[in-house]
């Protein structure tokens, strides 16, 4: 057919895009760190439990050194198999300071009021484009958040947590997972890889889940 390619099914990328939230301490990035050949690329100064595994990182001070980890991602002829953002809302919370910080000098500058909604507008577009831009990489992508709240169909439930409602709402819909790492007086540490009445989860798959240890 002019003009149109078709393809096949059998040539998607047989690699998954994870969110991973859940509170302080559970445990996310040593569960992400568990996927294969991971490079690791930390916004957060809490890699101390993962001192016994040896892993590559990439230590991330700002939000403009991710260009470079993409660039190096997507072109080099690198050893790594899974791409470990950590944490993806501290990231967020660095853009939203950047996008805070212009906005409110280019309003004194221009002797204008500040709309604190502008910045959380730039921020959901540029996470978006980040975000999109780590999940097109022929590689697993594990994203790491914080755990707060998000609104399902008008329904309030535990989920991961960024500045601002509009990429906290979309997030989601941009992993092929969004699994919840937690710690239970009953069972001790969980993850719950299905939704219910208390915590988004998601999970593309074939075959039942089932939250598991």
């Amino acid at each position: 057919m002019p003009g149109i390619t078709i393809t096949t099914t059998k040539d998607v990328q047989n690699t998954i895009k994870v969110g991973l939230y859940g509170n302080a301490g559970v445990g996310k990035t040593t569960l992400a760190a568990a996927c294969p050949s991971p490079l690791i690329v930390s916004a957060e100064s809490g890699l101390i439990s993962l001192k016994q595994f040896d892993l590559d990182v990439v230590e991330i001070t700002k939000p403009a050194e991710l260009t470079e980890v993409l660039k190096f991602l997507s072109e080099s002829d690198h050893k790594y198999e899974t791409v470990i953002v950590d944490s993806l809302s501290e990231i967020a919370e660095q853009l939203f300071s950047v996008a805070e910080n212009n906005l409110l000098l280019e309003a004194e500058t221009e002797g204008k009021g500040y709309d604190p909604r502008q910045a959380y507008g730039q921020l959901a577009i540029k996470l978006m484009k980040l975000t999109k831009r780590f999940r097109s990489l022929p590689l697993h992508v594990v994203y790491t958040a914080k755990q707060g709240f998000i609104d399902d169909e008008g329904i309030v439930k535990y989920g991961p947590a960024f500045p601002g409602k509009a990429y906290t709402k979309d997030f989601p819909y941009l992993m092929s997972m969004l699994w919840c790492v937690a710690i239970t007086k009953k069972e001790g540490r969980i993850l719950r890889l299905q939704p219910n009445f208390q915590y988004y989860c998601k999970t593309r798959t074939r075959g039942p889940h089932r939250s598991t240890r």
